[in-house]
């Protein structure tokens, strides 16, 4: 099975069902990044989105796993960094940034995060990906052009957050849209782990691991806990600094001080 991008995994678990796993799709706003053309000339456009071909490209693949075992349950588990928060220079319009826990989401910041999400997903990429998702969740799938039911008498979508897409979770108004945007309903907190037992599969993000991506840091732990506490998973880490107020930051200043046309 071709993998699309760096970060992209399917892992495929087949007993009673299929289970798939797909992690770090990392949706990004881009249009922020383009630089304009001058006289005719075209512009300079910094492309970080898959393209969406894959993602249909996949859930083709995982149909046909399904209709040639003849199962009827099917959960695709996302595993975090759906949406990357984080890579935007949306966040220099002002000095607001999410260094906060997730319970003193203020209604500034959620009203920038859903501006932000929102920018997200109205790249194309993002969203033709995105209908990819919502298509499943309605039992649905494109292949060569033609719609097509999805062999499965279950579906089951599970979105669980990771570290770039930690404020998912911020306010019920972003659980509610990024549902929507995925095609599930409700605005429930997102779990950060997915259990089965049949099969034993235990899957999480696992910036767990990652002591500059988690709050907690559970290096010196003889052993990861299966539960974690949510003020963990809701406090700001230093990787969200790092990545937007030097990883974002940088180039945007870059670009502000020499112009875009020099």
């Amino acid at each position: 099975m071709a993998i699309p991008s760096r970060d992209f995994f399917p892992v495929i678990c087949i007993l009673i069902r299929v289970i798939a796993i797909i992690s770090d799709l990392h949706f990004e706003e881009e249009a922020s990044d383009v630089i304009s053309g001058r006289g005719g000339r075209p512009g300079v456009i910094f492309r970080r989105n898959l393209d969406p071909r894959a993602y249909c490209s996949f859930i083709a693949q995982m149909a046909e796993q399904m209709e040639r075992r003849c199962l009827r349950t099917f959960d695709l588990v996302i595993a975090g960094d759906l949406f990357d928060f984080n890579r935007t220079v949306l966040w220099f319009r002002d000095d607001l940034r999410p260094y906060v826990p997730l319970s003193k989401t203020s209604p500034q910041l959620e009203a920038k995060l859903l501006d932000i999400l929102e920018a997200i997903a109205i790249e194309p990429p993002v969203q033709q990906a995105l209908e990819a998702f919502r298509l499943l969740a309605r039992g649905r799938y494109r292949q060569n052009g033609k719609e097509r039911d999805f062999p499965a008498r279950r579906i089951n979508i599970h979105y669980l957050t990771g570290n770039h897409d930690r404020l998912s979770n911020a306010t019920r108004a972003m659980r509610k849209r990024v549902r929507e945007l995925i095609g599930l309903k409700g605005d429930s907190l997102f779990p950060h782990i997915f259990l089965a037992k049949d099969p034993a599969v235990l899957v999480r993000h696992g910036h767990e691991y990652d002591g500059n991506n988690f709050s907690n840091d559970l290096g010196k732990a003889r052993s990861i806990p299966e539960k974690i506490s949510e003020k963990v998973y809701g406090e700001a880490n230093f990787g969200d600094f790092i990545t937007i107020d030097v990883t974002a930051r940088l180039p945007f200043l870059l670009r502000r001080y020499y112009g875009d046309h020099q």
